[in-house]
């Protein structure tokens, strides 16, 4: 018995005495520093100056006070003075508020679900960004009060007697905005009164966390389509050296000795090859194009919905945000004309290009089917030859109509198809 006798004493000495979830918690008033335990002796007073009708106790006079974070759950604070009071982040969950004057009061971020606000004066209440869910507000008057990002489902906004100039825009502490409300099917609305934008629809959720990450989005797009135009830029790079180097080995064959055969055909060879090389330079200006043109398509279709949205969900209805982004989006789909029509050039000239490389290489393919038919002496052959220098003479008319071959006329100069034609039937006749 002893021995537990002096464990316990000990214990007593040595361990900190319990304190509850409040002790370390303080709140000021007209100047004075108070506990927890002044705050309960002023809700027991108040307590039984309500249920003696005033004939005890006294009512509580809390204006001004400073009580941020105050836990205050089911806490009887009906027809108390709370104006002006600070109970910012509070938790009034079920709390007793009927009557109470709550002029000016702030409660920003606080939490008053199931609370009772019956008759309550909110005149300039700030009660951004607070919980408001299933409290009741019969015979409430409010006027300029702010419940930006206040949460409202399920609350009974027609019962109010006066719901006036309520504010649905606020910028907290931390800089962050808000606008609108959160609410669902459960809240009822004043007949005729235009709802606030609803932060609890997925259009709001998107928009906020759009919002909330713009940065990141913003430098990832950026990131994107910086490394996305810098691998393209490497593959044309890398195409256009290559074409390059093609060019330069073709230009060393014209340099070397040779008959008059192989210096046609790699005179051809350069042409083609040169001709290549422009190919390759208007596919990329094509694709350039392409993608600015897509680009700016896609900018004019966002500038008109992305002002509508944030028309739609602006409680002031300002018309500025429609007309600038529809301005917007016709500035940008006429850039985009501009730009369809530079890329259509481009493809017409890449079309061209494509036409006259494949004329060279059919010179090629031709004169390599003629040396192949017959001697480099054969007359044919010099025919053909000198063919081919009277079409690379003449001016460049490749159209897309001059594909078909045309129909010889009566004493023409012989094609170079007929040409070949003649030599091969030549070296097949038997000797």
């Amino acid at each position: 018995m002893a021995i537990l006798s002096t464990a316990i004493t000990l214990a007593a000495l040595v361990l900190p005495p319990l304190q509850g979830p409040d002790s370390g918690w303080s709140w000021r008033h007209e100047g004075r520093l108070l506990t927890r335990r002044d705050l309960d002796s002023v809700l027991a007073l108040h307590g039984a100056w309500v249920a003696s009708a005033g004939r005890r106790g006294r009512q509580a006079d809390l204006s001004r006070a400073l009580l941020p974070g105050a836990d205050l759950r089911h806490a009887n604070l009906e027809r108390a003075v709370l104006s002006g009071t600070v109970l910012q982040r509070a938790t009034l969950t079920a709390a007793n508020l009927r009557g109470a004057d709550l002029q000016h009061v702030n409660l920003v971020g606080a939490v008053l679900d199931s609370a009772i606000l019956d008759s309550a004066t909110l005149d300039g209440a700030n009660l951004a960004g607070a919980s408001v869910r299933g409290a009741t507000l019969r015979d409430a008057v409010s006027q300029a009060a702010v419940l930006a990002g206040a949460r409202l489902e399920g609350v009974d906004l027609a019962v109010a007697r006066w719901l006036r100039d309520v504010r649905w825009t606020a910028v907290l502490d931390d800089g962050s905005f808000l606008e609108g409300a959160y609410y669902d099917s459960r809240t009822r609305w004043p007949v005729g009164y235009r709802r606030p934008a609803n932060l609890g629809s997925l259009r709001s959720k998107v928009g906020r966390f759009v919002s909330g990450h713009s940065g990141s989005f913003l430098l990832a797009l950026f990131a994107l389509g910086f490394a996305g135009a810098l691998v393209a830029a490497r593959v044309e790079a890398a195409n256009e050296k290559r074409q390059k180097q093609a060019v330069a080995n073709a230009e060393k064959l014209i340099a070397g000795e040779g008959t008059l055969v192989e210096h046609i055909q790699a005179e051809l060879r350069l042409l083609t090859e040169r001709e290549r090389l422009n190919l390759v330079l208007a596919s990329s200006r094509s694709r350039w194009l392409f993608g600015l043109g897509t680009s700016l398509i896609v900018l004019s279709i966002l500038g008109p919905v992305i002002s509508a949205l944030i028309y739609l969900d602006s409680a002031t209805r300002d018309w500025h945000f429609l007309a600038f982004g529809v301005s917007a989006g016709l500035l940008f789909i006429a850039a985009a004309r501009g730009i369809a029509r530079q890329e259509a050039h481009q493809r017409d000239t890449y079309f061209r290009l494509t036409l006259r490389v494949t004329r060279y290489e059919r010179f090629i393919s031709a004169m390599r089917i003629a040396s192949r038919a017959s001697g480099a002496t054969d007359e044919g052959v010099k025919r053909l030859y000198a063919r081919i220098l009277d079409h690379l003479l003449e001016p460049d008319n490749v159209h897309p109509e001059s594909i078909a071959p045309p129909q010889p006329s009566p004493g023409a100069n012989p094609s170079i198809a007929e040409i070949v034609g003649s030599l091969i039937d030549r070296t097949s006749e038997p000797t």
